[in-house]
């Protein structure tokens, strides 16, 4: 999978000849030849040009691939494709991004998308009945199922029901409360149980439900249990009932407001200019930590003074704030005396300023996964991202601690994971993953890592989820066909390159795949934008469960700013 930002394709008008080339470059092209064009740097950290010309002459220091029979004007994108993608063994392929004017490649995803993980544990706060299996029970034979979810009973004497069990369990072992939308007549008994329950037969009593032909929802207390939930038992009574399922869903239980790590406020106007608004919101949503842009000029912080009363007056309500610095391109060495200059500027500023008007600490939010090329070689740029970090620990000196603001997938990628964490020098040094996913299971799978090796180093994991507005975005699919297609693989030279054509052509050099399907990729995936409701359930279950290592961080919220900056209710 190609991870890192969309190259920007710079189009310049042509005339439409039938004859183009591709080529990558030393230098920017000059003049009008080209009619595309972009930049990215090559496995070997070095910028590289590439463009579409009209013509079949490579332009000078350049290497080229023509393509016979298409203009120019028919390429609709070109980017290079990852190393070891192996062009030759893929059969599929799929470009993820924006396609309606001008395309905007955010991610090429080589054979089939990565596989969803597993789901080993059941949602919270969603419909569950779908996960269970299910099997009446009695030596009456009283109970029967018509339909999964229809139960009936016959009158009897012996006790009788239905048996509902998962492989899957309800992750939380703190208390919850068990939710029933059900219909039908009598009166039926719920009962919970885990493994060891159901092999002993022995299912917890959670209360009974009274049905009628209207249906009702029944609320169960459910007690914690570090065995965890996985079952639930229907008990018909003697005299008999009818039951109809509607759903059945667990609720964690919340025990007053959760302390959240921090959020994000990016512009320094609402910290400068309407201070109020950072702190009520934050007071809303239970903050304990604010990351703010703190201008610099000519080495030094640009407003000390209002800056000082701003610290102050958070710290009069419980808040710490840092100063959140970074750009991608910060892991470029012509980079770093920019960055080295702010750093200092924050060290000089504590140093000047008395305990509670200083800054808690620095936070590097550097993405080099953002650079176009960057999935060329992920060793150079996870080697240039940790020089980088020790820099800045070098500058700072140890007088404030520094977190590394991180994507959740560098825990599970064969090239970052364990080789970013054990280049690193964790003293003094903290770390927030952007576990930017709505779906439960996602955000589990992608911040075990993380939580699991700061459980053995005795560090500790901030957890950030997305609230702001992000565009949709289309995925296409590609298969590989013999001889036509309309997204192509050229190699020029040693490096192979995407062409994605505005028609399906045949007769160039290199493998042809064909357009086959359209999927639509929605920001509600990644964000929790415009749902608060799901956000603070999904965010209690997951909570429920992070607070089990003793890692956790707790909580932070990116894009509370975007509420702020309209004038809307935080979410």
């Amino acid at each position: 999978m190609f991870v890192g930002a969309s190259l920007a394709l710079t189009t310049i008008p042509t005339a439409s000849a039938e004859e183009t080339t591709v080529q990558i470059c030393d230098a920017p092209v000059e003049g009008q030849s080209a009619h595309m064009a972009s930049s990215f740097f090559s496995a070997s950290g070095a910028a590289r040009h590439l463009f579409v010309a009209t013509g079949n002459d490579a332009t000078d220091n350049c290497q080229a691939v023509s393509l016979p029979g298409v203009a120019a004007s028919q390429v609709r994108w070109i980017g290079p494709a990852e190393p070891g993608m192996r062009p030759e063994a893929l059969q599929t392929l799929l470009l993820q991004g924006q396609f309606a004017d001008a395309v905007s490649v955010s991610e090429i995803i080589a054979d089939s998308s990565p596989a969803p993980p597993t789901r080993t544990w059941l949602p919270f706060n969603r419909a569950a009945l779908h996960a269970f299996s299910s099997q009446p029970f009695g030596i009456e034979e009283r109970a029967s199922l018509h339909a999964p979810d229809q139960i009936v009973c016959a009158s009897g004497e012996k006790a009788a029901g239905v048996f509902y069990r998962s492989t899957q369990r309800w992750l939380a072992s703190s208390p919850m409360t068990l939710s029933v939308r059900a219909q039908g007549s009598g009166q039926v008994e719920v009962a919970i149980g885990d493994s060891h329950r159901d092999q002993q037969e022995t299912p917890l009593a959670l209360g009974s439900m009274t049905l009628t032909e209207q249906a009702q929802d029944f609320l169960f207390e459910v007690p914690g249990n570090a065995r965890r939930w996985s079952s639930l038992t229907f008990l018909c009574p003697p005299e008999g009932a009818t039951l109809t399922l509607q759903d059945v869903r667990m609720l964690p239980q919340h025990n007053g407001p959760q302390r959240r790590a921090g959020a994000w406020f990016w512009s320094p106007d609402l910290w400068q200019q309407t201070p109020d608004k950072i702190i009520d919101a934050a007071i809303a949503e239970s903050l304990e930590e604010l990351y703010i842009t703190v201008p610099v000029h000519e080495g030094r912080v640009a407003e000390p003074g209002m800056l000082s009363a701003f610290i102050e007056r958070a710290e009069r309500h419980g808040l710490s704030v840092w100063a959140v610095v970074g750009d991608p391109r910060d892991v470029l060495t012509q980079s770093w005396p920019a960055l080295q200059q702010r750093l200092r500027a924050f060290r000089h500023y504590n140093e000047s300023r008395a305990g509670q008007t200083r800054l808690a600490g620095v936070q590097l939010d550097i993405e080099p996964y953002l650079l176009p090329g960057f999935a060329q070689n992920h060793s150079l740029w996870r080697a240039r991202y940790v020089d980088t970090v020790r820099m800045a620990q070098d500058e700072i000196a140890g007088s404030m601690p520094i977190d590394l603001v991180v994507p959740s997938w560098w825990g599970i990628h064969a090239h970052w994971g364990e080789r970013l964490f054990d280049a690193l020098d964790w003293s003094g040094t903290h770390m927030t993953v952007m576990n930017y996913h709505t779906d439960p299971e996602r955000l589990r799978h992608d911040a075990e890592p993380f939580l699991s090796w700061a459980q053995h180093h005795g560090a500790k994991i901030r957890i950030a989820l997305e609230t702001g507005t992000l565009p949709d975005e289309t995925q296409l699919r590609f298969a590989r066909t013999p001889h036509q297609g309309d997204l192509w693989i050229v190699a020029v030279a040693d490096t192979p390159v995407l062409v994605l054509l505005d028609r399906p052509r045949s007769g160039l050099p290199g493998i042809a795949f064909s357009h086959q399907d359209t999927n639509l990729v929605p920001a509600s995936r990644h964000t929790f934008a415009g749902d608060p409701d799901r956000l603070a359930a999904v965010a209690a279950a997951m909570e429920s469960h992070w607070q089990q290592w003793s890692s956790y961080g707790g909580l932070s919220l990116h894009g509370l700013d975007e509420y702020l900056n309209r004038g809307d209710k935080t979410p």
